[in-house]
């Protein structure tokens, strides 16, 4: 697959799109290696400003909107050069165009990797340079390359500048004399600097590159949100984030990849150093089998595995599937996606709203005896989970189940859970844990979380939790509610979500 790819964008014109910053660095780092003809713009641009101008004062580049009769006409391949984050808007628009990935448009993440092994560059092994001894080249040595690298020196223009940070100063000429450098371009003279290193013989994809260029390893996070998350975390590791390139793909059976993410997938597999994926576990009906693929694909990669976990010791009202009353709002953001089945249960038996409060509130709902029972019952699945997993949870649940709540929903683990598997992965990468755990805040994604009863903090002896984070859909922020306001909302919500099942004819079981 990867000649194949390699064919179609090695033998075609390109025209680039996406990003203007990182358009401009694209084509000054492959310009000697590729066709590059066109920079193409769509209505995604716009709010970019002008990204055109660079490209405007020159010769050998067309300044075009992204036309689809363009690939056809004359053979043409679109590089999307975008943070992988930010693709699936860009997927949308060429997917509307009828243009797919892999035979109309491609990564320039793609060509990077593909040179990245071509040219053998693995970075901790060379010589790393940095071109800029300004603000942006002290910023990327401190923050990113002087504990990942071997950082030889900086270089520069200006004869007067002899060490920065404690390393020496040369100049462009001077490189022509040291082994195994890399040069990293890291100013905002990036287009001079890219020149100059050409004039002197250097080869862009091979011998230098621009910071968000960088030939860096990949790393695939594969599967469901508990292995996104954790990823995610693990993507603040400011060591991470300047060894590796951090890709999510976001699947399950509720929110399907697209069709430019399924081919990337596999296409991508061949460059991929570590893929941190879900394993198919039985008893839930939230995970999909990821691993044929990961053999066919992935078989050069570090493989690192973790199922698909679900813990209802501190919640035993938690519902086992989807919540049979869960509706999604528009664009997807769930109401209640996880239910409380012991106040459904008290709905279908009519109860009215303030029983079902005093009812939950109760510190003897369940007796101590059922919920001790309950609690080692669910640790001994999670023992069985773990089986399959390259860092198990258990430890960590029993180590801090009095102090957190380890899944505040049954299934979404409690951030210092998500941080706890972000320094494993960390670890097994030969990576510093994450220095400062509180600089990721659960309030960056909004999220609500399920309270634990009383009589369940009170026999599992649990540090007494007043309020619970609720993600107010209709206000679109978080809001903390005490455990009797959260349960008239739920049972709220309950109640008109049956009266309109019942309304409409719709089976709600």
């Amino acid at each position: 697959m990867e000649e194949s790819y390699m064919r179609r964008f090695g033998d075609r014109k390109l025209a680039l799109a996406g990003d203007k910053r990182m358009c401009r660095h694209f084509y000054l780092q492959f310009r000697s290696l590729l066709d590059i003809r066109y920079y193409g713009f769509t209505r995604l641009d716009l709010k970019d400003g002008d990204a055109a101008a660079f490209f405007e004062d020159l010769q050998d580049i067309t300044v075009v909107p992204m036309r689809p009769s363009m690939v056809f006409q004359e053979n043409l391949l679109f590089v999307l050069c975008v943070e992988h984050a930010f693709r699936r808007d860009y997927d949308r628009v060429l997917y509307q165009k009828g243009l797919e990935w892999g035979t109309d448009y491609i990564d320039a993440l793609y060509i990077i990797q593909y040179y990245r092994r071509k040219y053998r560059t693995a970075l901790p092994e060379k010589k790393l340079w940095i071109f800029g001894a300004g603000n942006n080249g002290k910023y990327y040595y401190q923050n990113f390359f002087k504990r990942a690298y071997s950082v030889a020196g900086f270089v520069s223009n200006f004869e007067g500048e002899k060490e920065c940070r404690g390393l020496p100063v040369i100049r462009p000429e001077e490189l022509l004399k040291q082994e195994n450098a890399y040069v990293v371009i890291c100013s905002d003279a990036d287009i001079l600097m890219a020149e100059k290193l050409c004039r002197l013989g250097f080869l862009g994809g091979r011998d230098f590159c621009f910071a968000e260029t960088l030939p860096k390893a990949l790393f695939h996070a594969v599967g469901t949100c508990q292995i996104i998350n954790s990823a995610d975390c693990l993507y603040r590791n400011k060591e991470f984030f300047s060894r590796y390139y951090g890709c999510n793909y976001f699947e399950n059976v509720y929110d399907l990849c697209s069709d430019a993410d399924n081919r990337r997938l596999k296409a991508y597999g061949k460059f991929c150093d570590v893929v941190f994926y879900n394993v198919a576990n039985a008893g839930t009906d939230e995970f999909r089998n990821y691993e044929p693929l990961i053999a066919r694909y992935y078989k050069n990669a570090m493989q690192i595995s973790m199922p698909f976990y679900y813990f209802k010791g501190q919640m035993m009202q938690a519902t086992d599937g989807v919540n049979p009353y869960g509706l999604r709002a528009y664009g997807g953001q769930p109401f209640w996606f996880r239910g409380d089945q012991e106040i459904n249960r008290m709905v279908e038996e009519g109860c009215d709203i303030e029983k079902i409060v005093t009812e939950v509130s109760r510190e003897n709902y369940w007796s101590c005896e059922e919920i001790l029972k309950n609690f080692r019952r669910e640790l001994k699945k999670v023992e069985v989970l773990d089986r399959f997993s390259s860092f198990p949870i258990r430890q960590f649940i029993e180590a801090h189940y009095r102090e957190i709540s380890v899944f505040v929903d049954g299934t979404h683990f409690h951030r210092r859970l998500y941080i706890y598997i972000a320094d494993q992965i960390a670890n097994a990468l030969g990576m510093e844990p994450i220095s400062d755990p509180d600089e990721i805040k659960e309030a960056e994604a909004p999220f609500s979380a399920m309270p634990v009863y009383p009589c369940v903090q009170h026999a599992l002896k649990m540090e007494q939790q007043n309020s619970y984070p609720f993600f107010n859909i209709e206000r679109g922020d978080v809001e903390y509610l005490d455990i009797g306001e959260y349960t008239r909302r739920y049972a709220r919500y309950v109640m008109d979500v049956r009266n309109m099942y019942k309304t409409t004819g719709t089976d709600w079981r």
